[in-house]
């Protein structure tokens, strides 16, 4: 398998990279709510207990309150009593009650959106908690599966779906090839066949790749032009199955035509 990469001169070159963003962007959700489209509210006051029974009191926290994925309350924390800090957002509805509105907490110390297990059930003009004895949530811990399948030529060592926490670790799996075969990646571009998935946020399923055993040689020529390639030049051997990324690099002044 042979590759040139011809490279042609530029008569004029201009490049321009436009980056946009925030810097230490996060995953503070973009709750709002506005009380003028609604006819009736009720006043929450709330603490809210993490996975671990450890009260979510961090800068920047939100709780939210939702219909339908509508956002009908959001509130910071506030000081209470005793050197405490509570969530006390208005809840808006435009029905006096009989609504069951879902609570939702951003998590600022670990930058997460939470669910929690209680919901609201809405009542124009009351209280859910007072300041001094609040009512205390508690986030709702996701579970997640974790599967492993064998592509053709080879077999998973290990618990092959596996039911995992927020948060928590999974078991480990190994990828075994048969007689005749190898061991690739996962098709995640894992390399190891060894895994364990550790501080698992959401759903993994992945497949381990084999090959047959044997070898091929990709021979890179030298460039018609000036510029370098990546491998360099010559010629490299990998097993079968395996698939190398090559690229060019243009000196300056030249610019990459296309590969022969």
């Amino acid at each position: 398998m042979n590759h040139i990469c011809n490279y042609i001169m530029k008569a004029t070159m201009m490049i321009a990279l436009l980056v946009s963003g925030t810097a230490g962007a996060n995953n503070t959700p973009d709750w709002t709510v506005d009380a003028e489209d609604y006819e009736y509210s009720m006043q929450v006051s709330a603490q809210v207990e993490g996975p671990g029974g450890e009260l979510i009191d961090e800068d920047g926290s939100l709780l939210g309150i939702l219909k339908n994925g509508e956002v009908r309350g959001v509130g910071e924390l506030v000081d209470g009593p005793d050197d405490s800090l509570l969530f006390m957002p208005l809840v808006f509805s435009n029905e006096t009650s009989g609504e069951t509105l879902e609570f939702k907490v951003y998590d600022a110390g670990a930058d997460e959106i939470l669910p929690i297990v209680e919901t609201l059930d809405f009542e124009a003009d009351e209280n859910f908690g007072v300041v001094d004895q609040p009512e205390i949530l508690n986030v709702q811990v996701p579970t997640y599966t974790l599967t492993y399948e064998a592509g053709e030529g080879g077999s998973i060592d290990g618990e092959t779906v596996q039911e995992v926490q927020h948060g928590e670790d999974g078991q480990p799996v190994t990828a075994e090839a048969d007689a005749g075969y190898e061991f690739i990646q996962w098709d995640d571009g894992v390399p190891e066949a060894d895994r364990i998935d550790t501080n698992v946020t959401e759903d993994i399923s992945v497949v381990a790749e084999f090959a047959e055993e044997g070898e091929w040689t990709l021979d890179i020529l030298e460039p018609v032009g000036e510029g370098t390639t990546d491998p360099e030049t010559g010629e490299h051997t990998y097993a079968v199955g395996e698939n190398p990324t090559v690229s060019a690099e243009p000196e300056e002044g030249w610019m990459l035509d296309q590969w022969l």
